[in-house]
């Protein structure tokens, strides 16, 4: 993404409420960034059916599916951006 007017679509998928809405405040902050925070895989994966997204941030701990069950789920799906997976320890 380079350029001001460039904003990316990133997909948030965490059951943590505080971070997520934590974690979209800041990233919307840089302006860059176009955040959808989701707090389930369902969610997460309905989303990214329906719009292209460039970087996805996964919780490794989705109440109804593993963040990385997610991602293999996203790439099956045609998803081709940059996954990162997190996890709170």
């Amino acid at each position: 993404m380079t350029g001001a007017a460039m904003t990316g679509r990133l997909l948030l998928a965490s059951n943590d409420a505080m971070l997520r809405a934590s974690l979209k405040e800041q990233l919307e902050a840089q302006a860059e960034f176009q955040v959808t925070a989701v707090a389930s895989a369902a969610d997460g994966l309905r989303h990214a059916r329906r719009r292209r997204i460039d970087l996805a941030l996964l919780d490794t701990a989705l109440p109804d599916m593993d963040g990385a069950d997610l991602c293999r789920a996203l790439r099956r799906s045609g998803c081709a951006a940059p996954i990162l997976l997190f996890g709170a320890s």
